[in-house]
């Protein structure tokens, strides 16, 4: 995984905790995935988008603690 993916991939995360903590909306977050190829067009989870929301789904449980 090159650099770039890794920086975006971080900054997914990032806007991910601010839809949780309502500070964006869930279209920012939608837009955003699309953009990094994290979903395909038509909103499924692309390979990446796979393993992406694995790390989604630990950050929800951090959050659910903090």
């Amino acid at each position: 995984m090159t650099a770039v993916e890794e920086s975006k991939k971080k900054q997914l995360v990032l806007d991910y905790c601010q839809l949780r903590m309502g500070q964006i909306t869930r279209g920012d977050v939608h837009e955003i995935a699309i953009r990094c190829g994290y979903l395909t067009a038509n909103g499924q989870l692309s390979d990446s988008g796979r393993s992406l929301s694995q790390v989604l789904a630990a950050t929800d449980r951090v959050l659910k603690v903090a």
